[in-house]
């Protein structure tokens, strides 16, 4: 599946174990071991409301994340707006805000219910806080 090369593409080693869900898993967390796996648990969904973690599953977590993130993921449920109008025009103010303030260029997917954003960025642990900007 060409989208979901292009968001694996942007994520950092270690990208499995990673957490996905789906409309058949009620968005309850599942952990898969492989793009494979994550591939047959969509398809067994029929391709609804499948999501992947932006972050792999760590064994080792302490109470706190310190990886920066690579990717911004930003979701425009349908059910949100009154109208399709509506909705189209969020997605424009919102790419149009990306572009001002990051420079980016994302991609857009249609979930069925919504659009998915998603914009890699680089980032890196400043404190507690992270730093972004869409790479070069």
């Amino acid at each position: 599946m060409r989208e979901l090369d292009y968001i694996l593409n942007h994520f950092q080693e270690p990208i499995w174990p990673r957490t996905i869900s789906t409309r058949t898993s009620d968005r309850r967390q599942i952990l898969v071991y492989s793009k494979e796996e994550a591939l047959a648990r969509f398809k067994q969904a029929n391709w609804l409301d499948c999501r992947i973690s932006a972050y792999p599953s760590y064994t080792e977590y302490k109470g706190i994340n310190r990886q920066a993130p690579n990717s911004i993921f930003i979701d425009l449920d349908r059910s949100t707006f009154k109208t399709d109008k509506a909705h189209n025009i969020a997605l424009s103010k919102t790419l149009e805000n990306i572009r001002q303030k990051l420079g980016g260029n994302p991609i857009v997917l249609w979930s069925g219910n919504g659009y998915y954003v998603y914009l890699p960025v680089q980032a890196f642990v400043r404190g507690a806080r992270y730093i972004c900007q869409v790479p070069k």
